[in-house]
């Protein structure tokens, strides 16, 4: 029964249907999302000026002229209540550069803006499914697409720019795509079951040669399979990953970027004395430590509230809860954290969910490059509701 509703045409149409022009304007910008990012790699690298940020505040701007539920309109009113307030406190604090802490804020927006308008507007048409499919498929096969290119010797290096080590291609920030292509493998390796697909987005984060796209995907795929087999099986999955381990350390030997990485954790290893935590962290605990010493010697109410604009001991620790705590202050951190813990919580009985959304929240807390990635927003929110827009598709097929 369930496969008859597969030939229904509600299925084979090749052309997405909209009820209105403002959800297929919106759906066109999604499906540029990263080809856009793309873009302003090249123009970055140019030495032109950056095409993102207009094109994700003007996008910003249509997902909340098509948000329908008018109990959530008041969340996001929330948030632009604060992003206002809080220009307008940093617009008096000479030492704030408000136009840089703005762009950083609306970043940061990205995720509840897409959490509330795609989870409303998908998951209540009955070509959400295959919508949210798309657009996963054509930002995914343009990243390939310019890891092919880097091979081909175009692009930068992930580390070191021209002549380095990894591949970015033109992306400028080869650290965010990292966890772009960790949301699209689960997506394309769990939900849809693409394997050809999912090959491709891990041998593209391996091209990036961070710690964070090799052990990310690596770690998510062994727990995957070891928790979906049975006690025998395990042991066969605990074999291929030793073996998989093993080919890691073969391949430092042969190749720049893993013999990189070697260096940089010799070099870090002496730097803090052969204190291991310090050195998986890049010496990021230490950077903590610091500023929160420098956040006690400055504590105001202000601060406490609306952060310093960025401006915080002029240093990032590249821990995105620490970093937006003590730069935008409590009013934006935690909104922004419940957002994540919501999904966390919510998705407990999907397991693949579980996995992903505790990996999410550990690169958070330990490499960054999540809660700033308006891409990673994008396709963190589709795995999280795809199996919510699955669900209500199988029933408009039934009624069907």
């Amino acid at each position: 029964m369930k496969y008859r509703f597969l030939n229904k045409p509600i299925l084979q149409k090749k052309h997405i249907s909209f009820t209105n022009t403002l959800d297929y304007t919106i759906y066109l910008f999604l499906l540029f999302f990263i080809f856009i990012d793309w873009i302003t790699g090249i123009a970055l690298q140019s030495g032109f000026l950056s095409i993102g940020v207009p094109y994700k505040i003007f996008l910003m701007m249509l997902i909340f002229l098509g948000i329908k539920s008018e109990k959530k309109i008041v969340l996001l009113l929330y948030f632009v209540a604060a992003f206002f307030l809080s220009s307008f406190a940093y617009f008096f604090q000479i030492s704030i550069d408000t136009s840089s802490a703005q762009a950083t804020l609306l970043k940061t927006m990205m995720l509840p803006f897409l959490s509330i308008y795609l989870e409303d507007t998908y998951k209540s048409i009955p070509q959400g499914k295959y919508i949210l499919k798309q657009l996963c498929t054509i930002n995914a096969i343009i990243i390939i697409f310019n890891q092919m290119l880097g091979i081909l010797g175009y692009g930068n290096s992930t580390y070191g720019g021209t002549g380095g080590t990894g591949i970015k291609g033109f992306f400028y920030d080869g650290n965010a795509i990292t966890v772009v292509c960790f949301c699209l493998f689960v997506f394309f390796y769990s939900f849809e079951k693409n394997r050809p697909l999912s090959l491709l987005l891990f041998f593209s984060a391996f091209l990036l040669g961070t710690k964070t796209s090799v052990l990310a995907i690596a770690l998510y795929f062994f727990t995957i399979n070891y928790l979906s087999v049975t006690r025998k099986r395990k042991i066969l999955i605990l074999l291929v990953f030793l073996c998989f381990i093993f080919l890691i350390f073969y391949l430092i030997n042969y190749t720049k970027i893993f013999a990189y990485h070697i260096a940089t954790m010799q070099r870090l290893h002496k730097a803090f004395d052969g204190h291991i935590l310090s050195m998986l962290l890049s010496g990021r605990n230490e950077a903590l430590k610091t500023q929160y010493i420098y956040y006690k010697e400055h504590f105001s109410i202000t601060n406490f509230f609306w952060g310093t604009g960025g401006s915080f001991n002029n240093e990032l620790i590249e821990l995105d809860f620490f970093d937006t705590f003590f730069s935008y202050g409590l009013i934006f951190c935690i909104p922004i954290t419940l957002n994540y813990l919501y999904y966390t919580i919510h998705n407990r009985t999907n397991k693949k969910l579980l996995i992903f959304n505790i990996m999410i929240i550990l690169i958070t807390f330990t490499s960054g490059h999540v809660w700033y990635n308006t891409a990673t927003a994008l396709f963190y929110v589709i795995n999280n509701i795809y199996n919510k827009v699955e669900k209500n598709e199988i029933r408009c097929m039934e009624k069907y």
